[in-house]
């Protein structure tokens, strides 16, 4: 600490409380920003064992997901929430109905545009499952899947 706050004091004028409060702020300022760093570095951490586990995967059942993790299937769907919320998968949908982490932009199986009833927008589904509409929210189905040739 300087001088002025702890030490003599040259001039009887000066007070000590400025300084005191000042570096009473940077120090809770400080310790603020390391719990946050520790928080964020554990959860980027966790962020990317579920990456890992994933892969390159397009369609992935959450039961093995959150068994492979060592979770309950709802924390492995609540930590999995985060990870899009985060943007760590930005095209992920997670489809609870179903039970599967899907991924309808990646290009391993077709998509198709599906009129919403709700709203009337155009929305990309992967052939074959259900997604919700990224503008209202109904529940959309592109049919059965076609049979792989």
């Amino acid at each position: 600490m300087p001088m002025f706050a702890f030490g003599e004091m040259v001039d009887d004028s000066v007070s000590r409380l400025p300084g005191l409060i000042l570096g009473s702020g940077f120090l809770v300022a400080g310790t603020v920003c390391l719990v946050m760093l520790v928080r964020i570095r554990r959860r980027d951490r966790k962020f990317r064992q579920y990456a890992a586990l994933i892969g390159n995967q397009k369609r992935i059942p959450l039961q093995w997901i959150a068994q492979k993790m060592g979770r309950s299937q709802e924390i492995a769907i609540k930590d999995l929430r985060q990870a899009v919320a985060a943007g760590m998968f930005t095209d992920a949908h997670i489809d609870e109905k179903n039970g599967y982490l899907l991924f309808p932009n990646r290009n391993i199986g077709a998509s198709e545009t599906v009129i919403c009833h709700g709203c009337g927008a155009g929305v990309e589904v992967m052939a074959g499952y259900y997604a919700n509409c990224c503008y209202c929210g109904a529940v959309l189905n592109t049919g059965s899947p076609e049979p792989k040739q």
